[in-house]
């Protein structure tokens, strides 16, 4: 009887922990799109409004997220903005 209990609760939280991660996903999916256009778009309009003022800016990146977007980092190097690297990852730890 304990065991079916305990089984219940776990599947009970299995589900809400698969349903938080869905409507993250959706989050992040609304904000930033499938593809990267939408984040190069406003980083591109951001780095036009530094300029417009001529505000220096160093964006934080890791080394994965240079890697994987090489293009657009060095094309928004080109207009003065400053990476810094901070890392393989970043690691979120819950609480």
């Amino acid at each position: 009887m304990e065991s079916n209990i305990y089984e219940s609760i776990c599947n009970c939280n299995q589900r809400k922990r698969f349903q938080k991660a869905l409507r993250r996903a959706q989050v992040i999916t609304s904000r930033y799109g499938l593809t990267s256009t939408r984040m190069d778009d406003t980083l591109t309009r951001f780095a036009r409004l530094l300029d417009s003022y001529t505000a220096p800016a160093t964006f934080p990146i890791t080394a994965v997220a240079l890697q994987r977007n090489g293009v657009t980092v060095r094309r928004l190097a080109q207009q003065g903005i400053e990476f810094a690297i901070m890392g393989i990852l970043i690691l979120t730890i819950p609480a």
